[in-house]
């Protein structure tokens, strides 16, 4: 079975945490919801590591919302993967932009997403990722 006909349902964003590690390092962990059925849902957990440093925890969060994202449609890793994001400036806004890339079958195509920063940059990188992946996997 392959990646689109995985499709999740209602797939929600729960919570978001990033942990400061020893030596230099952080861990984010990305919380998401699906609607099985009207009586039950399913929790899915994705974490990942990386550098503390401000580029390092926006990548580590993208990289927790993709494995969290992985386990909702039961995709393999290299199924989606992230290719690039950024911390930028729009409008006077800061926001975080990401490009992954999601194969399907023997197409791939590059998925981008965006997300203004409201709390911290990197809950906004897991915020991206969702963005970029919900009209290809049904996730909105």
């Amino acid at each position: 079975m392959d990646i689109l006909e995985r499709r999740p349902r209602a797939v929600r964003f729960v919570d978001f945490t990033l942990e400061k590690l020893e030596g230099g390092r952080c861990r984010a962990r990305v919380e998401l919801d699906r609607q099985l059925n009207p009586a039950l849902r399913q929790r899915y957990i994705g974490t990942a590591e990386d550098a503390a440093s401000a580029a390092g925890t926006i990548k580590c969060s993208a990289l927790a919302a993709l494995e969290a994202l992985r386990r909702v449609v039961g995709a393999a890793e290299e199924d989606l993967t992230l290719e690039d994001l950024k911390a930028v400036k729009v409008f006077d806004e800061s926001a975080v932009i990401v490009a992954l890339r999601a194969r399907h079958k023997t197409q791939a195509r590059r998925l981008v997403g965006f997300c203004l920063v409201e709390e911290n940059a990197a809950q906004a990188a897991a915020l991206a990722v969702l963005n970029a992946t919900n009209r290809f996997l049904g996730t909105g």
